[in-house]
């Protein structure tokens, strides 16, 4: 191939998540209810293993008429947080 074609391959680390659930006398005391759990989680992080040179091999934009990378970005990055109680 010539011209401005380059592989496009990667890797990336697209979501990380953690949950925890306290004890039964934690969630009575603090939160007066019979059971709690947390969880936060972290979509696409930025942690991307690629060889590209471009800004990211999932961007896409254009800047006029023809198809383009110039000024793409990549995904956003996506924060969530959770408290589920039960009473």
């Amino acid at each position: 191939m010539s011209g401005f074609f380059e592989k496009g391959d990667f890797i990336r680390l697209r979501e990380v998540s953690l949950s925890y659930s306290p004890s039964q006398e934690f969630a009575g005391r603090f939160f007066r209810a019979r059971n709690a759990s947390i969880s936060a989680a972290v979509r696409n992080l930025g942690i991307l293993w690629t060889k590209y040179t471009g800004v990211d091999p999932e961007a896409f934009g254009t800047t006029g008429d023809a198809p383009s990378e110039f000024q793409a970005f990549g995904p956003p990055t996506y924060l969530s947080f959770r408290l589920n109680l039960t009473y």
